[in-house]
């Protein structure tokens, strides 16, 4: 931090004390009109009036006069250079009126989060010059023909570049407008009143049949993909496989959405639903699809998840993956989450460039003001690729023994014998000494005893060559090395050693495996009559300095001597 400190005091100070500032200005007032000019030239052009600076604006607006029945307004959205100056007036109109028939008969244009908000365009690496931009914004279909709307750049009357439909465009709505004098299906089937009727520039009934379609393709959608699932859950059956069916009712939901999505866009386009109703609804449409699409991703990644986990860490060289496939699985979940997120904001017409920008700068403060945090992140990711520790290890980490039952990003969660919860920061964590025990394979077992002096060298041999027979026939004793060991004379009896490893991994069957072994033991003392020594004490009088009445009185006090029991 003071490193950081220091170093935004050194570029502040520079930026104070540089002439630079000056030199500029003086700059400025000595090109003095020059300057001036050449920032008009790179100043961005106005924004149109009439919302034409866009491919966005550019189908928005068309389709906000379409819908006020302003068919002059309308005009100004089409590129009428081909027609004579004189006809415009009149054949401007008439044209808006064409599109709008064949529009509301099976054409469409896309929906506006995929519509370009850019003046520009959508640009790629083969973008033309500027005159010639253009962009396909939607689509066409009549007489067995279908066309792309297209939208062009052109001039207004200042001369600042603006996006209309094209003339090529209008030059082949001719050759379509034989179909669209014909009465849409929909129109057909409702009712005069509910077709004169208009809310929002559409006929009222059509604003209801959107409504009974909606629930009527997702019932649809429903059966249909309710009846897949139990032909592929049969074939699953046979094939004995247990993931196939969580994948079949993982899929079932979103799949279910997205083709209601596809059932509710190609029967509105049957019936000849009006392009306003029909644009305001596919903005839903998408929001539900890109929902049904994050839906299923979301669900996968768990599915996916646990099967990895099933195949692969049942291995004992991948022992703990599940840790590392838990740890990245909870990070692909919230990248793909923002992600999403940002797709449906900018469905909904919110600006996310702004919104990265903004991410970008906060993200650098971020950086700068939540160092600990990002300490612990970085802790989090050293655990998961060095695995000192998985989840359900016991282990002891600076001096607290527990289970651990989750290493998360920012902490690691320790369960102790208590049943109390134990949070450490993942940054502190990775520089701390962790002893964990479930990484050992077999279980120490180190003891010491004595037996009294009155057992002979037979005896004491005898001891310990049964033993060992009986610690050899015990399937979890590893055979390795002298399991019983004589060590010698010691403070009060034969001193011996018990020196073997145990090879269970579990600690409730070590226990009970120790257990059997120790009563065993008893059991052989006792059988070959010999006799462990009990540890005793011995009082002594103290000597008073006084004379011998203190002696006497010292001499009076019982004494405890050393006892051997059975």
């Amino acid at each position: 931090m003071l490193l950081i400190r220091l170093l935004l005091s050194l570029v502040l100070a520079s930026f104070v004390l540089s002439p630079a500032p000056a030199l500029a200005t003086a700059a400025v007032l000595t090109k003095g009109g020059d300057t001036a000019a050449e920032e008009a030239e790179k100043a961005p052009p106005p924004i149109d009036q009439w919302g034409r600076s866009t491919p966005r604006g550019l189908v928005e607006g068309f389709l906000n006069a379409i819908g006020k029945e302003d068919y002059e307004k309308a005009a100004q959205y089409l590129d009428l250079g081909k027609i004579p100056a004189r006809e415009r007036a009149t054949r401007g109109p008439q044209l808006a009126r064409d599109l709008q028939g064949l529009l509301d008969k099976g054409g469409w244009f896309y929906p506006s989060s995929m519509l370009s908000s850019a003046r520009d365009g959508k640009l790629t690496d083969e973008t033309p010059a500027e005159e010639d931009r253009e962009d396909v914004i939607g689509n066409l279909r009549g007489n067995g023909k279908t066309i792309d709307i297209i939208a062009a750049i052109s001039k207004d009357e200042n001369g600042h570049p603006i996006w209309l439909i094209s003339g090529d465009t209008l030059s082949q709505i001719a050759g379509l407008t034989g179909s669209a004098a014909d009465e849409p299906l929909i129109n057909r089937i409702l009712p005069d009143t509910l077709v004169e009727l208009k809310w929002g520039g559409a006929p009222a009934g059509h604003w209801l049949a959107m409504i009974v379609l909606l629930a009527a393709s997702y019932g649809t959608a429903w059966f249909i993909i309710l009846g897949l699932v139990r032909l592929g859950k049969k074939y699953w059956k046979r094939r004995a496989s247990v993931n196939g069916h969580h994948v079949l009712d993982a899929v079932r939901v979103p799949a279910s959405l997205y083709l209601a999505v596809w059932i509710f866009g190609l029967a509105s386009l049957w019936l000849g639903v009006s392009i306003i109703v029909r644009q305001h609804i596919g903005q839903l449409n998408v929001i539900v699809a890109w929902t049904a699409i994050a839906l299923l991703a979301w669900r996968l990644i768990d599915i996916f998840a646990e099967a990895t986990q099933q195949r692969i860490g049942s291995n004992g060289r991948f022992y703990g993956f599940s840790s590392i496939l838990y740890f990245f699985r909870r990070i692909i979940k919230i990248v793909f989450g923002v992600v999403v997120a940002f797709i449906l904001l900018d469905n909904l017409g919110v600006d996310v460039t702004a919104g990265l920008a903004a991410l970008g700068i906060g993200g650098i403060a971020l950086a700068l003001g939540a160092q600990k945090t990002l300490e612990n992140f970085i802790g989090s990711l050293a655990i998961v690729i060095d695995q000192p520790i998985h989840i359900g290890d016991y282990c002891k980490i600076a001096g607290v023994a527990g289970t651990v039952e989750d290493i998360g990003m920012r902490s690691t969660r320790l369960r102790t014998n208590e049943r109390t919860l134990v949070t450490i920061p993942n940054g502190d964590l990775s520089n701390q000494t962790i002893e964990n025990y479930a990484r050992r394979p077999r279980f120490l077992v180190s003891k010491k005893f004595e037996l009294r002096y009155d057992a002979g060298a037979g005896d004491i041999l005898a001891f310990v060559r049964k033993y060992e027979e009986i610690l050899f026939a015990s399937e979890h004793v590893n055979e390795e090395g002298f399991p019983v060991r004589y060590l010698g004379p010691g403070p009060n009896g034969h001193m011996i050693e018990l020196f073997f490893y145990i090879n269970v991994t579990d600690n409730n069957e070590y226990l009970k495996a120790q257990q059997a072994l120790m009563l065993q033991m008893i059991d052989l003392v006792n059988t070959l009559g010999l006799y462990f020594v009990i540890p005793s004490q011995t009082m002594l009088p103290a000597v008073d300095q006084r004379g011998a009445e203190a002696g006497v009185h010292a001499a009076a006090v019982p004494s405890v001597k050393p006892a051997a029991a059975q």
